[in-house]
């Protein structure tokens, strides 16, 4: 009988332990779930971004590549033509030739000879043209309404010395040819005859 209450009692005692493990791990698991609570109900703060303590690297500009310059080829400049550049001289009964050629013009009333043999009116055109280097000239003075008359005329205007002339009447043609040095020369074409108009052909040749 005292065993069996031994026993009894012992088993008590067990069950007493128990019930108090029980009671711990109860307890234990009450404030884990508040814990639990606590951390879930919590607002979750921004994490910061770190500051970068070195400045990003500068986006290197963009090197200029230079444009070769093309090569340009430098051609051989030319003999100069004996002659003086084409155009106007401010006087509308002068005109400037340009190398060997040939002109159309007309006499007029509006220009008169520099050199006139008699005191009549003798209509007149004047061409002044200019050589570089020595050179022999040939001038023709055509028409088919009046017999020409050529004046080979030294510098570039009216007013040059005669250095030699050509014309016949009743001829359609006068010429001159000559062996001319560098320098400006006037060539006047007009008349044999006075107060005469018509067309005429001027043409000049130079060769060296």
């Amino acid at each position: 009988m005292s065993s069996l209450q031994n026993l009894i009692s012992t088993q008590r005692t067990q069950i007493g332990t128990m019930e108090q493990l029980a009671s711990d791990l109860q307890n234990l698991i009450n404030r884990l779930t508040g814990r639990i609570d606590e951390l879930e109900s919590a607002t979750p703060q921004p994490i910061a971004t770190p500051t970068p303590t070195r400045a990003p690297a500068a986006t290197p500009a963009p090197t200029a590549t230079a444009t070769p310059t093309p090569a340009i080829a430098i051609e051989a400049t030319p003999s100069p033509t004996p002659t003086s550049v084409a155009g106007t001289t401010g006087d509308p009964c002068v005109e400037r030739l340009a190398g060997s050629r040939s002109v159309s013009g007309a006499w007029a009333s509006g220009c008169l000879t520099a050199n006139p043999p008699t005191e009549d009116a003798y209509y007149a055109r004047f061409y002044t043209f200019t050589l570089s280097a020595a050179s022999e000239v040939t001038i023709t003075l055509s028409s088919a309404d009046a017999a020409p008359y050529l004046y080979l005329l030294n510098g570039a205007g009216t007013g040059g010395a005669i250095q030699t002339e050509s014309g016949a009447p009743n001829a359609a043609t006068a010429a001159i040819t000559r062996t001319l040095q560098p320098g400006a020369y006037t060539i006047e074409a007009t008349t044999y005859y006075a107060k005469t108009l018509g067309d005429f052909t001027l043409e000049l040749e130079i060769t060296r």
